[in-house]
């Protein structure tokens, strides 16, 4: 995998039908080699295909896909023609015609919204995709691929963590850090409760002074995360730092939605922390990984963020060990060790934004002294809305003059 920018990946088909192969050479179309060709028989008139069925794509979730375009480095001149029909798990795609092209690549060509293509798109889809590769030519004259690959422009999920404890979770005091790229590697493990959104503050020049922080996005293991900068880019590198400290990026809910960071994280610059709010103009989507630290007491209204439906919030417990040590989601049942957030005789979270989701929280109203107090409240949304809860325990006590909803 390579990555262009911060919203682009690319990747190059790897494995091909052998079935389905052009005559000489095939296994040179997917070793991602633009020096090896594979090609059409050059004596005889020829009219083959091949199909290109494995790409490099892993599969991992990097954000929410807005277009997937294709590109050949081919030879094509004279009088051949060469065809690339994408294959979609639904089927074909549509065919796109090249010639005239002497060893050179062809324009990238959007497959987002061929026939037959995926809606929405899921980086499973981009594993999934194929693409045959026809070359028709007349006697003394062949076809060459050197290489195909596919472009994938996506959102990235930027992550940021809320929990109650506002005290760094641990540091590195006996236990060196060093960031390679995007890749975070501690000399021992760390404790099961760090994951995605918690916040590495570190040294990255040796000076023993704080200078750069990074944000957890994935976890592989207790010594080995994926971590991004504030905008999801690559972080500062650093060797065998024993400086850092890990930190909730947020101590409430409230405290996110408003843009106050933790102050105990110590910021090189002043909202190192905060990402943008316009989360359309950053094309990011905001994932608030919510922690079990303890209850979270302070009601919240979701008010101001640019949203859209590539571009969107979601609020959620963080449940994979891909994402953290331990669970910290209910298992269907109230769970006073996860993530809940308990208040009373107010609603709890307000919701004016379009595209907020939630997945997983705990909301309990716990005391009454008004009418019509709710859990979750979607309320005055401009335009058409849209905002989904799963998996989620809203709960409630009423009266007999009292009632709770949402």
């Amino acid at each position: 995998q390579e990555v262009y920018a911060a919203s682009t990946a690319t990747y190059y088909f790897n494995g091909y039908d052998s079935g389905q192969a052009w005559s000489v050479d095939p296994d040179n179309m997917v070793d991602g080699d633009v020096g090896t060709r594979a090609h059409t028989d050059w004596i005889n008139p020829s009219d083959e295909t091949q199909l290109c069925n494995s790409n490099t794509c892993p599969g991992t979730d990097l954000g929410t896909i807005t277009k997937v375009e294709l590109r050949g480095n081919i030879d094509v001149y004279g009088a051949g023609d060469l065809y690339m029909t994408p294959v979609f798990t639904g089927g074909n795609g549509t065919t796109r015609l090249f010639n005239n092209i002497y060893t050179d690549w062809t324009s990238w060509f959007d497959v987002t919204t061929d026939p037959n293509a995926p809606s929405p798109w899921t980086w499973t889809d981009v594993v999934n995709l194929d693409t045959t590769v026809r070359g028709v030519d007349p006697a003394s004259h062949d076809n060459s691929v050197f290489k195909i690959e596919i472009l994938v422009t996506y959102a990235p999920y930027l992550y940021r963590s809320v929990g109650t404890t506002a005290t760094a979770l641990e540091n590195g005091t006996g236990n060196a850090l060093t960031i390679a790229g995007s890749t975070a590697t501690f000399g021992s493990g760390l404790s099961n409760d760090i994951g995605v959104g918690d916040v590495i503050e570190y040294d990255s020049d040796g000076n023993s002074s704080i200078d750069a922080i990074a944000f957890i996005h994935g976890r592989t293991n207790s010594q080995t995360y994926t971590v991004k900068d504030k905008d999801g880019g690559t972080p500062t590198a650093v060797t065998g730092d024993n400086d850092w400290s890990i930190f909730r990026a947020y101590t409430s809910l409230a405290n996110w939605e408003s843009q106050t960071e933790n102050s105990n994280i110590t910021e090189p610059v002043e909202n190192d922390v905060n990402p943008s709010m316009n989360l359309v103009t950053a094309d990011t989507v905001m994932m608030v990984a919510c922690y079990g630290d303890g209850a979270d007491t302070t009601a919240v209204t979701i008010n101001g963020w640019n949203t859209g439906s590539d571009n969107y919030i979601k609020i959620y417990t963080p449940h994979e060990t891909s994402e953290v040590g331990t669970t910290q989601r209910h298992n269907g049942a109230w769970d006073t060790g996860a993530y809940r957030f308990v208040v009373g005789n107010s609603t709890g979270i307000l919701v004016s934004d379009n595209y907020v989701n939630f997945d997983g929280i705990q909301v309990y109203i716990n005391s009454v002294s008004s009418v019509d107090d709710a859990a979750i409240y979607y309320y005055s949304i401009p335009g058409s809305a849209e905002g989904r809860v799963s998996n989620c325990i809203l709960r409630g006590i009423f009266t007999a003059t009292t009632n709770h909803f949402g």
